[in-house]
This record gives structure tokens, C-alpha cells and sequence, in this order.
């Protein structure tokens, strides 16, 4: 196989997946995701169910590319604006709020993300990987002296309440974003606290 043969699969390969990501988020959306079925997505996109399980093992899978996409975009849209927060309360907060109303809009699909990657550690990990990012980046602001070991450990503890608040938003029918919020801002104080912080928010 020459170059230019390998390219063109290459190329090939990648307009499939735009594909069959763009056909699944269109049908998960207008029919949900439990009516939709992996053949209806490759219809959609104009390819063999075959060519979509080459790239996912199942519509699981391809739920978690689907939303994770749309979040990591919202996230780098959102992240000059909440890293600019005066304290870490605020920017948890502000991290909360713009994800919530993503998963206000889309409650179903959010709760069958949810629910498909909550007792899977390799997903989980590297999806909150981007969150505890920001979050460690503000605490190396807010809590300049701490060892990064030390950071590290208190990301992940305040990544925990913004999970159980996702959970809860989740479980309501009509959610309130405020209430949520406001939940999460006192967890994080007492997270805060408790590493020798004075929080502020």
C-alpha cells in the first residue's frame, strides 16, 4: 500500500466517524437514545452497521463520544470565563452551572451518560480529567503554597459533591440549577476548609 493509498483510508476513516457521530447525536436527540438502535445511526450516516462497530464496541460507547464532545467543547468555550473566578467556590460554581444547563437541555441522554459511566474507572478518569484540570489550576492560585500532591488529593475531593450534584440535578423533574449550585458552593467551602483555605464566594 503506498502513501497516498493509506492517506486517503486515513481520510476515509475519519469522515465515517464525523459521520456516524453527527448521525447518532441527530437521531439520540429526536428520538432518544433508547429508540435508537445502532442501525438506524448507520443508515443515517450513509454507512454498513459493520463501519460502526469498527469504531465503537456498542451505542454506549457512542453515547459517551457523542455528549463527551459537546462537554469538553463547552468546557474550552467556558474556561476563560470561569478560570477567571475570584476563588475556587466561584469557579466550582461556575463550572456547575455551565454544565448543568447542558445537562438541563438534554436530561436523558445526560442520565444514560450518567448511568453508563459511573461504575466504569477508565471513562470516569479520563472524562473529569479536564475538570479536575481547572480545578487544580485554581487551586494553585488560590492555595499557592500547597504541594501538588497535595492539590491533586483536594481536585478529586471536589470533583466528588459536583458528581453528586449532577446525580441529584438528574433526579429530579424540574431541577433547579440555583439550588444545585448553591449545594455545591457549601460543600466545596467545607473541602476548602478543611485544607487551611479561607474561602471566599
Amino acid at each position: 500500500m503506498n502513501s497516498s493509498t493509506g492517506s486517503l483510508r486515513i481520510s476515509q476513516k475519519r469522515a465515517s466517524r464525523v459521520a456516524i457521530l453527527a448521525a447518532a447525536k441527530e437521531l439520540f436527540l429526536s428520538r432518544g437514545y433508547a429508540a435508537t438502535t445502532l442501525r438506524d445511526i448507520a443508515a443515517k450516516a450513509g454507512v454498513s452497521p459493520g463501519l460502526v462497530f469498527s469504531h465503537v464496541a456498542d451505542k454506549q460507547e457512542l453515547l459517551q463520544l457523542v455528549l463527551h464532545r459537546d462537554l469538553e467543547e463547552i468546557l474550552e468555550k467556558a474556561a476563560p470565563d470561569i478560570l477567571a473566578a475570584q476563588s475556587t467556590v466561584d469557579l466550582l460554581a461556575g463550572l456547575a452551572r455551565t454544565l448543568l444547563d447542558y445537562y438541563g437541555r438534554h436530561p436523558e441522554l445526560s442520565r444514560s451518560l450518567i448511568a453508563s459511566v459511573l461504575f466504569q474507572p477508565a471513562v470516569y478518569g479520563a472524562q473529569l480529567g479536564q475538570l479536575r484540570d481547572i480545578i487544580d489550576r485554581a487551586l494553585a492560585r488560590d492555595v499557592p503554597l500547597a504541594e501538588a500532591s497535595d492539590r491533586a488529593v483536594a481536585a478529586e475531593l471536589l470533583v466528588s459533591p459536583y458528581l453528586a450534584c449532577v446525580i441529584d440535578f438528574l433526579g429530579h423533574d424540574q431541577p433547579r440549577i440555583d439550588e444545585q449550585v448553591d449545594t455545591l458552593a457549601t460543600a466545596t467551602k467545607l473541602i476548602l476548609r478543611s485544607m487551611g483555605e479561607a474561602p471566599h464566594g
